[in-house]
């Protein structure tokens, strides 16, 4: 035989479906727009004696803030300081 529950607080139950419907639109609001819509490219360079960050930043910034530049191309490839040696190969962002 099987055992039939009873709704004792109809009030009650009804908010509880009310917060977990909450819960999960907002669980799928946020994982909808959690990605990011921009894709970067980047294209690797390969670093020649003589070569400095500034020159190839200048080279491949186009119309960009060099300084600015040079920073993101220090942050995305983890340079320390602005040190490159021959036989590196670094990534550069293209527009």
């Amino acid at each position: 035989m099987r055992k039939r529950y009873k709704l004792k607080n109809k009030e009650r139950f009804y908010t509880f479906l009310a917060f977990i419907a909450i819960v999960f639109i907002g669980i799928f609001l946020i994982c909808s727009t959690a990605h990011s819509s921009t894709v970067k490219n980047y294209i690797l360079v390969k670093v020649s004696k003589g070569d400095t960050l500034w020159d190839i930043a200048e080279k491949y910034g186009g119309s960009k803030n060099i300084r600015k530049f040079i920073y993101e191309i220090r942050e995305h490839n983890g340079l320390m300081d602005s040190t490159i040696y021959e036989g590196m190969t670094i990534e550069i962002p293209s527009e």
